[in-house]
């Protein structure tokens, strides 16, 4: 029994997100919904392109440039030109998952969507590639997804640190959104740059932490029958805590 009509909202702002327009609008049309109102916000004042591709593929009803709490409340109240829909899908950030907890029960919502993270145990027989890429697609998500890795392997960690370094500098984007004031928006692939359980962690004198070759190894050491222990590299007498 689909629901009749279904707002998706597509998050944007600073770089595309095509896939979310599949995740939301494809899921809403294979089940049968009529009508589906998708918003995305534009991206440095410009209508992103590829964005609204994707949307019109996917099978939109309706299409508007309108981002954050604004496209929450006009999907869910309705506005003079945008019809109230019945139920809310499609991830955001901060301040849209509070728009979507502020007005479950005005409309009904998919469900309160925190930031993405991952967590990969992994021993020796891990492919350090995989784990590689594994750790990226979940840090690009935003500055405040962590990406951490948890091994009994010095070797996978050293060679999963070799292809994050690799691979990390053909992912970014060509140029960053500016910020006010005239500073750059730090690329989210930074958030690799903390460093997790098992992986490089950045120096405590470091001032950079949007370049992972400006990190000093750490590695932390578990026993069965001993504590952990943060060692760097080469090992020293003061460096274990």
């Amino acid at each position: 029994m689909p629901i009749q009509s279904v707002g998706a909202y597509i998050p944007g702002g600073r770089y595309p997100l095509t896939a979310s327009a599949h995740m939301t609008i494809v899921t809403a049309k294979a089940a049968g919904v009529p009508r589906v109102v998708a918003c995305t916000p534009p991206i440095q004042g410009e209508i992103p392109a590829a964005t609204v591709a994707a949307m019109h593929l996917a099978g939109a009803d309706e299409i508007y440039i309108l981002g954050g709490v604004q496209a929450i409340a006009a999907m869910s109240i309705g506005t003079e030109t945008v019809a109230p829909v019945d139920m809310l899908a499609g991830p955001g950030n901060a301040y849209v998952a509070e728009a979507k907890r502020q007005l479950f029960g005005e409309v009904g919502i998919d469900l309160f969507a925190g930031p993405t993270e991952i967590l990969i145990v992994a021993d020796d027989d891990a492919d350090p590639f995989v784990v590689a890429v594994d750790l990226l697609s979940q840090a690009e998500h935003g500055p405040d997804s962590p990406a951490a890795l948890v091994t009994t392997s010095e070797r996978v960690a050293g060679e999963v640190q070799r292809h994050i370094d690799e691979i990390l500098p053909a992912c970014r984007p060509a140029t960053s959104p500016a910020r006010p004031g005239g500073t750059t928006a730090r690329s989210s692939w930074s958030m690799t740059s903390k460093r997790p359980t098992a992986l490089p962690t950045a120096s405590p004198t470091s001032t950079s932490r949007s370049s992972p070759r400006t990190l000093v190894k750490r590695w932390t050491r578990c026993t069965p029958t001993a504590p952990c222990s943060l060692v760097k590299e080469p090992a020293s007498p003061t460096a274990t805590r």
